[in-house]
């Protein structure tokens, strides 16, 4: 698959669509572990069976790859997409229920609340 080939089917209008899809799916998430972090507190939500830690971790993997490989796309003008922001936004997203995510599992609380203030900051924006 030549450069061109990949620019045809990565056009850009549905590179941004995906994007803006992808970045939408990421602060639903966001907004439902604030809202467990609140709920549960660090005692009580590394407990939760389902999504457990585990699945977490590796749903927030997949998510993160994906968005590598778009913003990879992106810097080597494969694709062209205006809203560089909105994926940068959503990564570090992810990277803090990560965060989270390893502090639960690491049985680490100091961790675990600076990525629990870090997220909600970052939903924020």
């Amino acid at each position: 698959m030549t450069e061109d080939d990949l620019k045809e089917f990565f056009g850009d209008k549905d590179v941004k669509e995906y994007v803006e899809t992808l970045w939408g799916e990421v602060f639903v998430v966001v907004n439902s572990v604030i809202k467990l972090t609140k709920v549960f507190g660090f005692d009580e939500i590394g407990v939760i069976p389902n999504p457990s830690i585990d699945q977490m971790l590796l749903t927030l993997k997949v998510a993160k790859d994906m968005m590598d490989l778009v913003h990879i796309l992106d810097q080597n003008g494969i694709i062209h997409i205006q809203d560089t922001r909105l994926l940068i936004n959503a990564k570090q997203c992810l990277l803090n229920m990560e965060s989270i995510a390893d502090a639960v599992k690491d049985n680490n609380k100091d961790k675990y609340e600076d990525a629990r203030v870090k997220l909600n900051n970052q939903a924020q924006i």
